[in-house]
């Protein structure tokens, strides 16, 4: 994408992620970026940590402590792109990724995208290794009046479905490119007008970065042309299908080499990539409450290739994490644990605290408060606020909902979820 600057734009959209992976920010005019970046935009401090249908935060540190105050959005300008889902063509609109920031100054350690961002700087300090990665994104699309799935009902890899909605499909993949996300493979799934994109591989925070903009942007693009798009894991369990958010990654040293490969191997991947593989199944339990996180993310269990254990495979799609050796020289690992519900920023930050710990041959617990050597590195403020927000808004609300059938859960699932997964 060629080089662009805030002049190039009427308006900029600043945005920061929630903990469920949810756009929220403010729109405002060019003239007023200049003195935001220096001294940064007062924002609600509790901004990320909203219930998914938006309500209120109840831990203390976003509401007593600071009565219910400010800290500050500052823009991380190398992430501004064009924003073509707004402005109708009569105005020009930007966005911007954003930090949070406390009052005086100090970087809030606890937003998602910063909780990953923080993982990769450790991994290149404490390792000197970069990370290289793609997401495998799978979502349904259906006709909003009619409420048909859209292309077809169970019919994985069809090419035929493909031609068919070619249209529909293609200037997605164009809208997207504009955007700066680039997909390289598109496919039918096995559930109801489900599909699956990989996007390009990214090194850094930029895989995470463009493939929260693919969930966001998607379902604009999708309500323009009539139809919905969801990333909700299951949006109906008499059918096949789960919506999933597997995370391919390898590690590369400054020298151009992947960390993981070594030749003389039986399964080629080396002892680093041995030690990093044994990190992530030793953590799996955790990561399971920031890859799994929605109660109807749960009815995926029992669905084939929904991983179960705490497991590696060679290029077994049953397992949790899959060893995939292509060629001679390519050895990555797929995280197959999350769902598409999922927040990619706590995907990523959670896999590599793990892996990392796993290089380290550290030891873990196998709860998400209990696993304190995956809370101290992702952080222990954002662990204690993912889980009041999770407890305090829907795990409360579900529990609340008593004896009821499955149908009026998944009605209640789809009220949580369809929108905001």
């Amino acid at each position: 994408m060629a080089a662009i600057s805030i002049d190039d734009f009427d308006f900029i959209q600043m945005v920061i992620h929630d903990v469920h992976g949810l756009p929220k920010g403010r729109m405002l005019a060019k003239r007023r970026m200049a003195g935001i970046i220096k001294d940064g935009h007062g924002i609600y401090g509790g901004i990320c940590y909203r219930g998914i249908l938006g309500e209120l935060p109840t831990h203390s540190d976003f509401c007593d402590k600071i009565s219910y105050g400010n800290k500050l959005l500052k823009p991380d300008l190398s992430t501004l792109r064009p924003c073509p889902k707004l402005g109708q063509g009569k105005y020009t609109v930007g966005q911007v990724l954003c930090r949070l920031e406390e009052l005086d100054g100090s970087l809030d350690t606890t937003t998602p995208r910063t909780a990953a961002e923080i993982q990769i700087e450790r991994l290149q300090n404490e390792l000197g290794l970069t990370v290289r990665s793609a997401f495998e994104v799978e979502f349904n699309i259906r006709e909003t009046k009619s409420k048909q799935y859209y292309g077809h009902v169970v019919n994985w890899a069809a090419t035929n479905v493909i031609e068919g909605c070619q249209d529909l499909l293609f200037d997605m993949v164009h809208e997207m490119g504009k955007r700066g996300v680039h997909i390289d493979s598109l496919q039918t799934e096995y559930g109801p007008g489900q599909y699956e994109v990989t996007l390009d591989i990214e090194e850094g925070i930029q895989a995470a970065d463009n493939t929260i903009e693919l969930k966001n942007t998607l379902k604009t693009f999708m309500k323009s042309r009539g139809y919905d798009a969801t990333f909700m894991t299951r949006i109906d369990p008499s059918l096949e299908g789960s919506n999933a958010l597997h995370w391919n990654h390898s590690l590369w040293t400054a020298s151009g080499l992947n960390a993981f490969l070594d030749n003389s191997k039986p399964n080629k991947l080396s002892e680093l990539g041995c030690h990093w593989l044994a990190g992530l199944i030793e953590h799996a339990p955790a990561m399971r409450a920031f890859c799994v996180p929605t109660v109807n993310c749960y009815r995926e269990i029992g669905q084939i290739c929904a991983p179960l254990f705490a497991n590696w495979s060679r290029d077994g799609r049953l397992a949790s994490f899959r060893l995939k050796v292509e060629g001679e020289n390519n050895v990555y690992i797929e995280n197959r644990l999350p769902t598409s519900a999922s927040n990619p920023y706590l995907v990523l930050a959670c896999s590599l605290a793990a892996g990392i710990d796993g290089v380290k041959r550290k030891l873990a617990l196998q709860a998400l408060e209990a696993d304190t050597v995956l809370t101290e590195a992702v952080g222990s403020k954002l662990v204690e606020y993912f889980i009041n927000c999770k407890r305090t808004s829907e795990l409360r609300e579900f529990a609340a909902f008593g004896d009821v059938t499955d149908d009026e859960l998944l009605k209640k699932e789809h009220e949580y979820y369809f929108e905001n997964a």
